[in-house]
């Protein structure tokens, strides 16, 4: 294996040293005695060492977006968005069916994973060999269950990425052999593994929330929703008897209990009694810690203290000036403040997320900023990245104003004519098809000739222009940042950020407008946990008949419908047409819309390879006939994305670096690689 020297700076707090730390999976790591006594000195350097530990979960943020090829960012490799393929960053050479065992793209995780579970257990070992001024053993119990909740953490990121992972809970010495390093565990063990390790942590760590440095760490809340979405994972198709490689298994390694095999191939329900239990008892705890929806009064403080009126956002066909349709602007700027607002202000709906992360959000409203933002007192325009482009198969995805998606609504225009104007006073290039949609739409996604604001363009909302290559639309003058599909993702830019002649070029400068409007990256929310139950519920209905399971189901996708301003269902709207998993399936997409669900979601309901083949990806030709200044017509058409996305089943899991599978003899390649 590799040599590998341990950066002490890693563990005196500095997150970011400690994920550039040189490091192979099993962090193997050569004695340092001064060291160790200078990082176990005292209370303040324990404590930098053990929470420096969470620096590699906003390293592996799924909404971080990363620019270089050998980065993660993987979830934006679906079909949510598009990029520029001149970008060439991990997420493009993923879906385009190009990792390999060699790729940097799988070895960024495997090496953060396990270079943070190598960390751990160092620590833990030093912790037992030293005594730290002013840790007392109230401490060592804390410090014991965050490092119990992050191996926890670490192994379910395996597990979504890699399948069944190898477990390491104690330091593995420089010397120890090869043979006796570990292998693959069975999926269903590191399931139960993960569970008894947030069980420990949970009965140490506080229940609550504290507006303080240890806002974004574990907490009983945090414990029971990871446990929650992991067992809901194991229990989906992927996991639950469908695995497509049913011959796959270690050769050698063995799982107690297990023998060598590493995936179960029969269904289990009770795989989803277990799940369902554990997302009821996961939102009944959120509750209980003063975790609470979002809701419409909290947006409309927002509004008023940021000076924002109903008056300033337009959106097609709605008046602002009649009850209902300021009611529809405020819920549309609710769905906005979801992601774009914090506990400070009185958003309580995070039950996991993080202000450090690497400026995450900042980095997705860029890449989803359109150009020519506002001309700059150097005479040039302030330009966003106008790269992250939703797919027309996402935005159709969405529903209309009556619930229903646009194909399925007989009161929607019919989708001969989506394409078509929809005759706005004053904006008479919007089409017919972004007419009539619900407010998450209005709130998440740009369009041509809708307003981005309401303060975007120095106090004034920015009118966008896709059909000029000196405003928005395609210029061969750029060589990157051409919007792919003829939409933008808006959902992590707040409401209220204001582009002015004076906004700095760096987006890390504190004055730039995004770090000034700078909030947390969700990591869990609450409307996960409802659309989880009603995922369980679901599942047992139709495995089970059991109508109370139909009815609960309903239930909870009603909470997250009635919270967007979208009519609830009832029974009858469940049909062999669009039966009530169906249902869930949409909701989540629309509703975790950008958080980086939807790679694991395809990949777990086995639906991927539809959703993710060759020339499925659609948009509106605002790059593909590569056209200056094209007519409504030209630009208003349909198009396959002409990129080679592919799909191919060894997609289903990221491959292991081939160096560590030949460094260990325990590990087995995953299938196809």
């Amino acid at each position: 294996m590799k040599d590998i020297h341990f950066n002490i700076k890693a563990i005196s707090g500095i997150a970011s040293a400690f994920c550039l730390a040189s490091c192979n999976w099993l962090d193997v790591s050569p004695e340092k005695v001064a060291s160790f006594d200078d990082a176990m000195k005292n209370k303040q350097t324990t404590e930098n060492w053990i929470y420096s530990c969470y620096g590699p979960i906003a390293e592996t943020s799924p909404i971080t977006y990363r620019t270089g090829s050998a980065d993660g960012g993987i979830e934006y490799s679906t079909d949510e968005f598009v990029l520029p393929q001149t970008y060439g960053v991990g997420a493009q050479t993923l879906s385009y069916d190009q990792v390999t065992s060699s790729s940097e793209v799988s070895n960024f995780y495997w090496t953060r994973i396990y270079g943070a579970i190598g960390h751990i257990n160092l620590f833990l070992r030093e912790l037992d060999r030293h005594s730290p001024l002013g840790v007392t053993d109230d401490d060592r119990a804390l410090y014991k269950a965050h490092t119990n909740f992050l191996k926890a953490y670490y192994y379910s990121l395996g597990l979504k990425l890699f399948g069944p992972v190898p477990i390491v809970n104690e330091y593995i010495d420089a010397n120890t052999p090869a043979e006796e390093f570990p292998g693959r565990y069975h999926y269903d063990y590191v399931v139960n593994e993960i569970i008894r390790l947030l069980d420990e942590a949970e009965t140490v760590l506080p229940p609550g929330y504290a507006l303080d440095e240890t806002w974004g760490r574990a907490n009983d809340t945090v414990c029971e929703a990871l446990k929650a979405r992991v067992l809901l994972y194991a229990a989906s198709d992927l996991w639950n008897g469908s695995f497509p490689y049913p011959t796959w298994s270690n050769t050698g390694f063995e799982t107690p209990g297990y023998g060598k095999e590493l995936v179960s191939h029969e269904f289990d329900i009770t795989k989803w009694e277990r799940a369902y239990d554990a997302n009821r008892k996961a939102l009944e705890t959120a509750i209980a810690n003063g975790r609470r929806l979002l809701t419409i009064e909290d947006a409309r403080k927002f509004m008023e203290d940021q000076q924002i009126s109903a008056e300033d956002i337009f959106i097609p066909g709605v008046d602002p000036t009649t009850p209902e349709g300021k009611e529809f602007i405020e819920r549309t700027m609710l769905m906005r403040y979801v992601v774009c607002s914090d506990e400070t202000m009185g958003n309580y709906e995070y039950v996991w997320g993080s202000t450090s992360a690497g400026y995450a959000a900042e980095y997705a409203a860029m890449c989803g900023l359109p150009r020519n933002l506002v001309m700059l007192n150097s005479g040039t325009e302030y330009s966003g990245w106008s790269a992250l482009s939703p797919t027309l198969n996402i935005v159709e995805s969405f529903y209309t104003r009556n619930g229903r998606l646009p194909a399925d609504d007989p009161d929607f225009i019919g989708e001969s004519a989506w394409l078509e104007r929809a005759g706005i006073e004053g904006h008479e290039n919007i089409i017919n098809l972004n007419t009539g949609r619900e407010p998450r739409f209005y709130a998440w996604i740009t369009f041509d000739d809708c307003e981005l604001g309401p303060f975007m363009r120095d106090g004034e909302p920015l009118n966008v222009n896709f059909l000029s290559k000196d405003a928005q639309g395609y210029s061969s003058a750029v060589p990157r940042d051409n919007c792919q599909t003829g939409y933008l993702s808006n959902k992590y830019t707040a409401p209220a950020v204001r582009m002015t002649p004076n906004t700095p070029s760096s987006l890390e400068d504190s004055g730039h407008p995004l770090a000034v409007n700078r909030y947390p990256e969700p990591f869990i929310r609450l409307a996960e946990l409802y659309l989880n139950i009603a995922e369980c519920c679901a599942e047992l209905y139709l495995h089970k008949g059991d109508a109370a399971m139909l009815t609960e189901a309903i239930e909870n996708l009603n909470v997250i419908r009635k919270r967007a301003g979208i009519p609830e269902l009832d029974e009858s709207d469940c049909t062999a047409e669009m039966t009530i998993l169906d249902w869930v399936r949409a909701e989540r997409t629309v509703e975790l819309f950008g958080e980086g669900h939807r790679f694991y979601d395809l990949r777990r309901w086995m639906i991927a390879p539809e959703k993710l083949a060759t020339g499925v990806r659609k948009g509106l030709d605002s790059f593909e006939s590569k056209i200056e200044n094209p007519t409504f017509e030209q630009f208003n058409r349909e198009v396959t994305v002409n990129q080679p996305f592919s799909w191919s089943n060894r997609m289903y899991m990221l491959p292991i670096s081939m160096h560590e599978v030949y460094s260990d003899p325990q590990l087995v390649q995953a299938p196809g690689y």
